[in-house]
């Protein structure tokens, strides 16, 4: 039994499957267009307005709003699809989110979402079956898609719309059973399904990030955007260089280390490895060491990261003229 944009359909041929499949291709690729629209839309009023500090907060409404809640409309029942068939729309929400952020499209993914405390449109997806599962446990007995859903559960097959939404149900650690689902408030348990992808978001993208080798000086308690992009010590540029520094995407070898692996040491000095932490070290920019410590841009203290940013900026300054006279 499948579920094909809303439809339960309890036989379906092979070739049909295959129209289905097609159908579905055509689909994404057509939200894929719509996605580059809605990102560059989102990136032009971005450059157009003056937002000040609140420019992150404001570009992760629209994110939302224009780009997750058009490209994905009736996601919920895309079936049968399959997880590769989504990664043309993944990809262009990386890329939306990256752009914001000015940073290289090859910024570790999982470091991205846990700054700016967004959800990996993978998992909005499975949040929003979840939810379609409650409209359609608290259908009409004798309405089309209850019954169908009904007998769906009855006779369930490999790979049905049902067993998908099982997982879901499973991986977000919701242990209400059907029935307890179907007797809860629509609004109550909206909320609750939306606080358990949180979580679970959470666990997915922490469990990435312990993979990988940047990201050892960042430490989060929760999936929420990190203060110093909302905060008003914080200048719109000024933001966007710690973005760069905590996500280990500064213009220094190490952190491209696929183009320079043959010379790693730094260009200034010639006598350590260019590192973001080996700039505060650095003879050609320092007379006398920077009394700062690298572990002061990560802080959870905003005073300490401003002052440590600020010292660490004149040092930047300092390279890039240096660079720049070469």
């Amino acid at each position: 039994m499948l579920v094909v944009y809303g439809v339960f359909q309890s036989t379906i041929e092979n070739s049909q499957v295959l129209t289905f499949q097609q159908t579905i291709n055509k689909n994404i690729n057509a939200r894929i267009s719509k996605a580059k629209g809605k990102s560059t839309e989102i990136l032009n009023i971005l450059s157009e307005v003056s937002l000040g500090y609140h420019y992150f907060d404001i570009a992760m409404v629209f994110r939302n709003s224009m780009f997750i809640n058009s490209v994905m409309t009736n996601s919920e029942v895309w079936y049968p699809i399959k997880e590769n068939q989504l990664n043309g729309l993944i990809k262009e929400d990386k890329s939306l989110l990256k752009k914001i952020f000015q940073v290289p499209i090859s910024t570790t993914n999982c470091l991205i979402y846990l700054e700016s405390g967004q959800i990996p449109l993978q998992y909005i997806i499975k949040a929003r079956r979840i939810k379609y599962l409650h409209y359609l446990l608290t259908s009409p007995r004798g309405e089309m898609l209850s019954n169908v859903f009904n007998a769906q559960q009855r006779n369930t097959l490999k790979g049905d719309w049902i067993q998908v939404v099982r997982k879901d149900v499973l991986d977000f650690s919701i242990n209400d059973t059907f029935d307890e689902i179907s007797r809860k408030k629509e609004d109550s348990f909206k909320k609750e399904v939306t606080k358990a992808c949180k979580k679970f978001t959470f666990n997915m993208l922490m469990k990435e990030k312990q993979k990988r080798e940047k990201g050892e000086n960042l430490h989060y308690k929760n999936l929420e955007i990190q203060s110093y992009l909302i905060n008003e010590k914080f200048k719109y540029r000024d933001a966007l260089f710690l973005f760069k520094i905590r996500t280990e995407m500064l213009d220094v070898r190490k952190n491209f280390s696929h183009k320079f692996m043959n010379n790693m040491t730094c260009q200034a000095c010639n006598s350590h490895t260019d590192t973001q932490q080996g700039i505060l070290e650095c003879s050609a920019l320092n007379s006398v060491q920077t009394k700062i410590k690298y572990s002061d841009l990560f802080s959870t203290d905003l005073n300490v990261v401003e002052g440590a940013l600020n010292k660490y900026k004149v040092l930047w300054k300092k390279r890039e003229k240096l660079f720049a006279e070469k």
